[in-house]
């Protein structure tokens, strides 16, 4: 299942449909159903499909009719028998309420042991008191054998419960055949299940890899902030991250550390601009021109290049503006030309602070980043 990175406008901010449709489905469904991606489609609908549920019920007096012509008073004493009939309604209790919500109820567990369990044979349900119910009796009878050979309990109780042994296959059989008919009932939920969970398990896969692209939160390997948050540092000390995005070819950021220096920062500092005619080399020289008045510091501009620009442009522009610095780096294969200083003449003079790791500055700066 492929994930979505996009955005709509919800109560006046900018959201992930991803996050929405986990979040306000309703919304979702009511506002802009019919403008989701095919991705978006596929995440709404897996998401909005709910856990099949099994529509019948086990009856426990099914299991527990079987022991019934077997049960005489002193083998009913004896083997404890009103034990294990009631350890049956529980089990059973408890399969019928996991059967309406299994995956509530039981995590990543199924609903049955396996579907090819016995081969060419159909489902049983896994009911683990009624199936062992059997093997509890015969570990009961084995313990009163040792009871009479010690002399603990009479020949008439011993012989009555002998004969009651005499009968645990036919009890075997009949459990199973009903296990079986249940078990033949209950299959389509089962199937119908299993897929419901492929498709669950097959959203939980998107909305992880979602959630390490567009809510991923990283830390710093380098500097004075090594093994820090990435969203500590934006917090504490902003400048720095604007100092490792220009000086730090392999520094990116992404996921909701981009959303945090947006929201701290005022600007995404990877925004392209969509209405601009982007410069040639030759028209890096008139940069004054080209972004007019221009409010924003200087420390702002970055020009992202597909090549490097010719060093006579560069070295003509400086010339004219030789209060203009520029700084040429590489990031995941684009150039990057970052400026600072003014637009002032030789005639002024004024020195440019070399942008270092440790510049205190507290000024907000807007980003214009344009590319050729």
């Amino acid at each position: 299942m492929d994930i979505s990175n996009r955005k709509v406008e919800y109560n006046g901010k900018q959201v992930f449909v991803f996050d929405l449709i986990i979040k306000d489905p309703e919304w979702v469904y009511r506002n802009i159903l019919d403008t989701l991606t095919p991705a978006e489609i596929s995440f709404f609908n897996a998401y909005r499909k709910p856990e099949p549920a099994a529509q019948i019920e086990i009856n426990a007096d099914d299991f527990i009719n079987i022991l019934s012509p077997y049960l005489s008073e002193v083998v009913f004493s004896e083997l404890h028998i009103e034990t294990l009939c009631d350890s049956i309604v529980s089990d059973v209790n408890e399969y019928n309420r996991r059967s309406k919500s299994w995956y509530k109820s039981y995590g990543y567990a199924r609903p049955y042991w396996n579907l090819d369990r016995a081969a060419n044979n159909p489902l049983v349900p896994c009911l683990h008191t009624v199936e062992s119910l059997v093997h509890k009796l015969e570990a009961k009878i084995q313990y009163i054998r040792q009871k009479y050979k010690k002399s603990k309990i009479d020949e008439e109780t011993y012989q009555s419960i002998l004969r009651f042994r005499d009968n645990l296959n036919k009890i075997n059989d009949s459990i199973r055949e009903k296990l079986i008919e249940y078990g033949v009932t209950l299959r389509p939920y089962f199937m119908e299940w299993e897929n419901w969970k492929n498709n669950w398990d097959n959203l939980q896969k998107s909305l992880e890899k979602f959630r390490e692209t567009c809510h991923y939160k990283g830390y710093m390997e380098f500097g004075k902030y090594y093994n820090k948050s990435i969203n500590y540092v934006i917090r504490k000390d902003i400048n720095y991250i604007k100092w490792a995005l220009k000086n730090k070819p392999d520094f990116i950021l992404r996921g909701d550390d981009l959303e945090e220096f947006i929201k701290k920062a005022g600007y995404d500092p990877y925004v392209n601009s969509a209405n601009i005619i982007y410069p040639s080399n030759e028209a890096i020289v008139n940069i004054a021109s080209l972004l007019g008045a221009s409010d924003c510091e200087l420390d702002s501009i970055v020009f992202k290049v597909s090549n490097l620009p010719a060093t006579k442009v560069l070295v003509s522009l400086t010339e004219k503006y030789p209060c203009l610095k520029y700084n040429i780096y590489s990031k995941e294969n684009q150039y990057y030309i970052s400026f600072s200083g003014t637009f002032e003449d030789s005639t002024m003079n004024k020195e440019v602070e070399k942008i270092s790791e440790e510049s205190e500055s507290s000024s907000e700066i807007k980003v214009k980043e344009l590319l050729y």
